[in-house]
């Protein structure tokens, strides 16, 4: 939420290769809602936009694992993601399957590649006080 709120209020900051240019407010946000489940994030997904998770970060979301051709984080059962969870972290959904019941993300890491996150994970982070934010002005 305080992403969010940083980027209402002081606009965006362009990062790139260590520079920083002055914050931009047209390429900040003037509003946002909050997505309750699965089903919402993929509506908005749906009507073109991406929606940005912040959820915790177990210890088995950092090595994605290979299944059907894909990167996968979160697959299985909660008790194998780790015994709790490592920190918070916000990632960027883009893209949903509903043939593979999952969300496409991509994160803001060099080198991390696009991974997938099943729907029933997904579920299960928002339960954990987890958030998905959409945003609504553009």
């Amino acid at each position: 939420r305080s992403g969010l709120d940083v980027l209402r209020v002081e606009g965006h900051r362009h990062l790139f290769r260590g520079l920083t240019r002055e914050p931009d407010m047209n390429q900040g946000i003037k509003a946002n809602r909050w997505a309750a489940d699965v089903d919402e994030i993929r509506t908005a997904i749906a009507d073109g936009t991406p929606v940005v998770l912040g959820i915790n970060w177990y210890g088995t979301f950092s090595t994605p694992s290979q299944h059907a051709g894909r990167n996968w984080i979160g697959r299985g059962a909660p008790s194998t993601w780790g015994s709790r969870p490592r920190l918070g972290h916000a990632i960027c959904a883009y893209g949903a399957s509903d043939r593979y019941q999952a969300l496409k993300l991509v994160n803001t890491w060099d080198n991390w590649p696009v991974v997938y996150m099943p729907y029933e994970t997904v579920e299960q982070l928002l339960s954990e006080d987890g958030e998905a934010a959409v945003v609504t002005d553009r």
